[in-house]
């Protein structure tokens, strides 16, 4: 992604040719180059560019978040019923899904680590929202490593096999693969909060021109109240960010990063989709490259990168959905 390429996107549209996910929320890109989409209701529809799209459901249970390894090769899905469902994919056969036996709780979210070895589980617990992170064993069970409470946000770390946590009182801390917290970066989040406001999202993005393992990782913090959305920054190596905050027009629906290209993709309730070079050794914040159109005045409810970091999912309310490809 680039300036430069702005005109070499194209957007194929998804929604004519996987007809049988009539509400898709997520897509992933397996380790086979396939292409699949996920229906909210437990369908999947998994396509190339050789071959007509093939379906298959998980029931008839609502599917709330879908999320894969760093390679494609290994999936997760969290249900309605507190149910997390492993996929593992190794072949060109349709994929075999294993429930992950675990007193879970209800309205889960989570998600799995970038080596595939890890999940960690936000789960409503007597009205407190608790952490939980699980090592997979390798007969598929699940083997409790670290939990936490009031835990209201998450996120693995795009390149190691860190987690970044944000609790019910805005604390960030970053921990690393020994379950050692280090408190990062929540000064630069108080001052830009109220008594209503609370951070909903968060992506990764590094420094520029620097390699992806040895980067300064910075966090966009999403901030929402009732009526607007800003970015917010923080520095994770523990610095005080002086990034001045994003301010949007329209509220904020979803946001996206790719760690790769260090891109961030932005989609508003108006249907507004936009790509910002997050690069804070060059500028003050990030800056706004091109705006891609096509949605038509649409709640952009999600966004996606693509494992490579080189193409863009985005679905919106009125079920559109388009991906986003770079010909570079």
């Amino acid at each position: 992604f680039g300036k430069e390429l702005a005109s070499t996107i194209d957007a194929a549209v998804l929604s004519g040719d996987l007809e049988a996910v009539k509400d898709p929320f997520a897509m992933l890109d397996d380790a086979l180059g396939n292409l699949i989409v996920v229906d909210q209701s437990g369908s999947f529809a998994i396509t190339d560019a050789a071959s007509a799209p093939s379906t298959w459901s998980l029931g008839r249970t609502r599917c709330r978040e879908v999320s894969s390894n760093a390679s494609g090769n290994r999936w997760l899905t969290l249900h309605d019923n507190g149910v997390a469902m492993l996929c593992d994919i190794d072949s060109s056969v349709l994929p075999k899904w294993i429930p992950l036996r675990h007193n879970l709780g209800t309205k889960l979210r989570g998600e799995i680590s970038p080596d595939g070895k890890k999940i960690f589980l936000l789960a409503l617990v007597n009205r407190s929202t608790n952490l939980s992170v699980f090592r997979i064993t390798d007969n598929h069970q699940l083997q409790l490593e670290h939990s936490d409470e009031n835990v209201s946000l998450a996120k693995w770390h795009p390149m190691n096999q860190s987690l970044v946590t944000i609790n019910s009182q805005n604390q960030v801390n970053l921990f690393d693969d020994q379950w050692k917290a280090t408190p990062v970066g929540s000064e630069a989040l108080d001052k830009h909060l109220n008594g209503t406001s609370y951070v909903s999202k968060v992506a990764f993005f590094r420094e520029s021109w620097s390699s992806q393992r040895e980067a300064k990782w910075h966090l966009a913090a999403q901030v929402d109240d009732s009526e607007s959305s800003k970015l917010c920054f923080v520095d994770l190596s523990g610095a005080n960010s002086d990034f001045a905050p994003m301010e949007f027009k329209n509220k904020i629906a979803s946001i996206a990063s790719s760690a790769q290209e260090n891109v961030l993709a932005i989609g508003d309730v108006q249907g507004n989709l936009s790509i910002w070079f997050a690069a804070p050794s060059i500028d003050r914040g990030p800056r706004e490259l091109f705006t891609l159109p096509g949605h038509r005045g649409q709640s952009i409810d999600s966004l996606q990168f693509t494992s490579d970091g080189m193409s863009l999912f985005s679905s919106d309310s009125a079920r559109q959905n388009l991906f986003w490809m770079s010909k570079d």
